[in-house]
């Protein structure tokens, strides 16, 4: 049924063989619904019934992207991605391209609480939610004492969104827009255009923030809740694919990020996953896989990534290029049926179930199933 935002090119609500969507971006699972978000800029569910996947969404006028609040389809979305579940039930995510952090309560009401629509900010634009403001929110994270971790790509710096005192805090980074490197103590730490954001904690059992800081080639980690900031790995300015210790190996373009909690992190470049250690040994147990990946999980002790017409399962902690499993390589274009015989498109994100794999399929506007 709907939920919020709006939808024309490429949207209709249904039966999954009638359902359609656009650019299908964020996933995010709450209990037995599947949320994600489309280029129809619109928040949108997916049901699980008695086996059958159902999708609805919202009917709109337009594909003007809008930014009003509301109840359900009253709402209007901007390019919303990077989902994320409080503990409240509510769904939050970021509106790109209009410069918004908003959720999406329980009671199916839009609310945008950081922003001004189209207005990027310049600078430290901190304090309460109705005066502050973001440039390009990227990536979204929940830290363990509840708060919401924001990559202001824009300002080259990561905030912190206290959601019960309803304020944005300058965590690290630049306060002037000065893209740089730097590490150090949190208000003298310099990024570069900082995407990927992941929780986790470190070897030392700290509770950290993996950032991709991606124009310096660098994985960073914030030691939460004061600091300092260190690189983990990769060289700084240096883009290349080498393995090796700290000050050693490198990274082309980091890319997603997952990472678990006893300090390993994972971080896919194209068509390659590397691996960082405890230790901040870089390298590259898995290469050379079929295509460009756009999504890596956690699933247990085992690595799921996704990308264009292709699903991966391989050993998280104990690599193996032999425990590359392939779930799925459909051929290009949609079609449904038996695993490797059915159509894939551009498998943008991934959840994993008991039960099944969920996909949003970037390519034919679908949200696919794969029984496991």
């Amino acid at each position: 049924y709907p939920v919020a935002g709006a939808g024309d090119y490429g949207y209709a609500d249904g039966p999954l063989e009638a359902a359609r969507a656009q650019d299908l971006i964020g996933f995010a699972r709450v209990g037995q619904d599947f949320f994600f978000s489309d280029g129809n800029h619109a928040i949108r569910r997916s049901s699980a019934v008695a086996g059958v996947l159902t999708t609805s969404g919202f009917v709109a006028d337009s594909l003007e992207q809008r930014t009003r609040d509301g109840a359900g389809a009253q709402a209007r979305l901007a390019q919303p991605r990077s989902l994320v579940r409080g503990t409240d039930g509510s769904l939050y995510w970021v509106d790109f391209t209009a410069h918004l952090v908003r959720k999406l309560t329980p009671g199916g009401e839009v609310v945008t609480l950081v922003g001004r629509a189209d207005e990027p900010s310049e600078g430290n634009a901190t304090g309460d939610f109705a005066s502050a403001a973001v440039s390009w929110p990227a990536g979204l994270a929940f830290g363990p004492d509840g708060a919401l971790y924001l990559s202001d790509y824009g300002n080259c710096a990561v905030r912190k969104l206290d959601l019960a005192q309803q304020q944005v805090i300058h965590l690290a980074g630049a306060t002037d827009c000065a893209c740089d490197h730097q590490d150090g103590a949190l208000g003298e730490a310099r990024f570069d255009s900082p995407r990927g954001i992941a929780y986790g904690q470190d070897a030392s059992g700290q509770d950290v923030l993996y950032i991709g800081d991606v124009f310096n080639r660098l994985l960073k980690k914030i030691v939460l809740p004061d600091g300092p900031v260190t690189t983990v790995a990769g060289v700084p300015w240096v883009s290349a694919r080498t393995d090796g210790p700290p000050g050693v190996g490198t990274f082309s373009y980091p890319g997603p990020i997952a990472a678990d909690r006893a300090g390993n992190v994972w971080v896919a470049e194209s068509g390659v996953i590397r691996h960082v250690s405890p230790s901040g040994v870089l390298s590259t147990p898995y290469q050379d896989l079929p295509l460009h990946v756009e999504s890596v999980v956690l699933d247990g002790d085992a690595l799921v990534v996704s990308g264009e017409g292709m699903i991966a399962r391989m050993n998280a902690l104990a690599p193996d290029p032999g425990s590359v499993e392939l779930v799925f390589e459909g051929r290009y274009g949609w079609q449904d049926g038996v695993s490797l015989e059915a159509g894939g498109g551009d498998f943008e994100s991934i959840v994993a179930t008991p039960e099944a794999y969920y996909l949003a399929d970037f390519l034919t506007g679908q949200i696919r199933q794969l029984w496991r």
